[in-house]
């Protein structure tokens, strides 16, 4: 079978082949910009030219499905040892990334369930913020200040150890007293 290096042109339709949308989108690669993209690809340095490369080959091997698609494309091309090295390191970095990802996502559910758990637990105590809550509405709802939330949140506010302000939210959306 005869190989070949690369050229621009193989890499665009390797990268239209198996690139996700929004790499494509920051190459400005697409259907009617391949040939501008060939041509670029050609005038860039080496180095970066290896990258890109090892990038279109990280895209067309992620994923079985990938891996058939670009089957034919990619037999035909010599990988030289450089764009091997790139591609290595490609992939260290992006399942690093990956890693990372995922740690931090577990990080951030773990602490936000601790964190629920903790406001929950304060808030249900004896004195807490749901029993404070609950008495301002009992009150109110007894009829003494009459359909008055807001003379209802001042007068009461101290004696339950709530802000005005938090007083009066209670009492937002709360029937009048019957």
């Amino acid at each position: 079978m005869n190989v070949s290096p690369p050229t621009g042109k193989d890499i665009a339709e390797l990268l239209l082949l198996c690139a996700p949308k929004d790499a494509l989108t920051e190459l400005e690669l697409s259907e009617t910009t391949i040939d501008e993209f060939s041509s670029f690809f050609e005038q860039y340095p080496l180095y970066i030219q290896i990258s890109t490369t090892a990038l279109a080959l990280y895209y067309a091997n992620s994923k079985w499905v990938k891996v058939n698609k670009s089957y034919s494309l990619v037999s035909k091309l010599y990988i030289a040892p450089e764009v091997i090295h790139s591609l290595i390191q490609l992939s260290k970095v992006e399942e690093y990334s990956e890693a990372e990802n995922i740690l931090g996502e577990l990080a951030k559910n773990k602490s936000s369930k601790k964190g629920k758990h903790a406001i929950n637990t304060r808030h249900n105590q004896a004195g807490g913020y749901r029993e404070k809550k609950e008495k301002i509405r009992t009150i109110f709802a007894t009829g003494k200040y009459g359909n008055n939330r807001t003379l209802c949140a001042q007068k009461e506010c101290e004696a339950l150890g709530i802000s005005y302000s938090s007083a009066r939210k209670h009492l937002l959306n709360t029937s009048n007293p019957t």
